[in-house]
């Protein structure tokens, strides 16, 4: 039998803060051959239009917190590349204010200005003239000048963000943006876009795709239901992701084709396990210690992670497919214990901080209505609005899933195992009994 080592960037893979994940190396598909995965619907849908020449769109990928929509867009990004487009990807609020790029205009010029770094990076020499354009300038300065934080600037070619602004020179900048919203999207398309398609043309690139991920993560629904039709940009094809609480609508649908990430179940409604989804969860993990190895290999090497074997099931189990938990826990455990196998012992003393950590926000927090929720949803199974549904989903206290029958929730597994809800159960079975 081949013995196969663990790879020496297991430990840095399983950071919760990982971020030079690598498709071809870690990429688990999270949903059963011959099922196509979002990246891969995504793909096959930029291509086809590419083919049919239609060479723009728009395309939204929402789904709840570490459900793997990073994930997924970077391996778009790998499939896209691997076939001659050129991709502009970044985390639209890694390093900035929220409420800059909560914005139309702000995050059209901070695309442009990844548009801009992705050139400069590839050696493209832009024959534009945007760059001198008097509003451009004038928002140049502005964001060079007014938003600062420590004396810290992010730059990047032309145009530059500060990190962090005030309201008042927000404001500012709005005022000057207020007259000029519904020019620039056309601005950027004459200026940037058309002049970059010509030269990647030469190149010989099938075409621009930009990806734009982190929008989910901010309460950008209002950025997409508000005229966001001026997010749709022309000569390009354009990926956002998006709040999972964004419903179909009109506005929506003029905007862009929604595709929705369902996270990884693993219970069934019935309470049973879920193996599928377990068998997924546990290939997430192998292939950060193992990804030159087949999956059918891998399962033979859970011994080397864990001891004994069998309780990489309890930890996919506890995480309910949330894969920053998934790998929290595990990092937590390694990071006590650098020596591999993770054992069992060790394994419940971290959930057990897990439990006492989430015990202590439920505490700090004005928890009172969720509890109320929480209760409420316990005794009966589902809550009374999708509104106080979406609540509870948005601090992570439940779980979306999804079946052939529908949508479902379940409680967060670590909430589950927490004095706090444990007494809840308890109060509603005295309840029940009593009556």
């Amino acid at each position: 039998m081949t013995d196969f080592p663990i790879d020496p960037r297991f430990i840095s893979a399983c950071d919760p803060d990982f971020n030079n994940f690598k498709p071809e190396d870690y990429y688990i598909k999270f949903v059963p051959t011959p099922q196509k995965s979002i990246s891969e619907q995504l793909y096959k849908r930029i291509t086809n239009l590419n083919k049919s020449g239609q060479y723009e769109s728009c395309q939204l990928i929402q789904g709840y917190r570490a459900c793997g929509k990073t994930i997924e867009l970077c391996h778009l990004e790998f499939l896209l590349k691997k076939t001659d487009f050129f991709v502009v990807s970044y985390d639209c609020v890694h390093g900035r204010d929220p409420k800059i790029i909560n914005d139309i205009p702000f995050l059209l010029v901070d695309i442009v200005q990844q548009i801009n770094k992705a050139i400069e990076e590839n050696n493209i020499k832009l024959r534009s003239q945007f760059f001198h354009n008097q509003l451009i300038n004038t928002l140049k300065d502005l964001l060079l000048n007014k938003f600062i934080l420590d004396k810290t600037t992010v730059k990047a070619g032309p145009l530059a963000f500060d990190v962090k602004s005030q309201d008042r020179e927000k404001s500012e900048l709005q005022e000057i943006l207020k007259d000029h919203r519904y020019r620039l999207p056309n601005l950027i398309d004459e200026e940037v876009l058309k002049p970059l398609n010509q030269q990647l043309k030469e190149k010989e690139k099938k075409g621009l795709v930009i990806i734009v991920d982190g929008l989910d993560r901010i309460d950008s629904a209002k950025l997409f239901l508000d005229a966001g039709i001026r997010l749709k940009l022309k000569d390009c094809h354009i990926v956002y992701s998006v709040p999972a609480t964004l419903k179909p609508s009109g506005e929506l649908e003029r905007l862009g084709t929604l595709h929705t990430l369902r996270r990884i179940s693993v219970q069934n409604r019935d309470g049973s396990k879920n193996l599928d989804g377990i068998e997924r969860l546990k290939q997430v993990i192998l292939a950060r210690a193992f990804p030159t190895v087949d999956e059918e290999q891998r399962l033979n090497l859970v011994y080397k992670l864990f001891e004994p074997p069998e309780i990489i099931d309890r930890l996919c189990l506890v995480s309910g497919g949330h894969l920053g938990n998934l790998f929290q826990i595990l990092y937590k455990c390694i990071s006590k214990n650098e020596n591999l196998p993770v054992r069992q012992k060790l394994l419940n003393q971290v959930i057990r901080e897990f439990c006492f950590d989430l015990e202590q926000k439920i505490k700090l927090q004005d928890s009172l209505k969720a509890l109320e929720l929480l209760r409420e949803f316990v005794q009966y199974k589902k809550l009374s609005t999708r509104e106080n549904e979406e609540l509870l989903l948005k601090d992570d206290w439940l779980f979306e899933y999804h079946d052939s029958q529908g949508s479902w929730c379940r409680v967060n597994p670590i909430l589950s195992e927490t004095r706090t809800f444990q007494g809840l159960l308890n109060n509603i079975n005295n309840f029940n009994y009593s009556s």
